[in-house]
């Protein structure tokens, strides 16, 4: 409840914490929807949580183009992999930049490691 009272504060949005609609913000007050997995997913500075463990990542965009674009660096124009990331993989973070993340396979095809979006400019979510 802590952790969802600072989102709200955060977010500037109503904190009516309602559990029985199910997620609480959701019930809360839906302004704070496009925040929520952005939020609570990313962490603040490394790629591990405060517990220690890994950051896990599914991809659930590409679907329609056999997965989503990997690069061998953070950057847009660095060089595309030779494969994409399958839509359904599992990933785990290395590193963050912004709205980019270096990742690790962990289960499913495309590249074992690189570069990829997290979400794309118009806030279509790839991860």
């Amino acid at each position: 409840v802590e952790l969802l009272e600072k989102l709200a504060a955060r977010i500037g949005c109503e904190k009516k914490l309602d559990f029985e609609g199910g997620h609480a913000f959701a019930a809360a007050d839906a302004k704070c929807l496009p925040f929520i997995n952005d939020w609570l997913r990313r962490p603040s500075v490394s790629a591990e949580t405060s517990n220690g463990h890994s950051v896990l990542w599914k991809v659930i965009g590409g679907a329609d183009k056999g997965g989503i674009i990997v690069r061998s660096g953070p950057g847009l124009t660095d060089e595309l992999a030779k494969e994409r990331l399958a839509t359904g993989a599992l990933v785990e973070e290395v590193e963050s930049r912004g709205d980019r993340i270096r990742y690790r396979l962990q289960q499913g095809t495309g590249p074992r490691e690189g570069w990829v979006t997290v979400r794309l400019a118009g806030g279509k979510e790839l991860l």
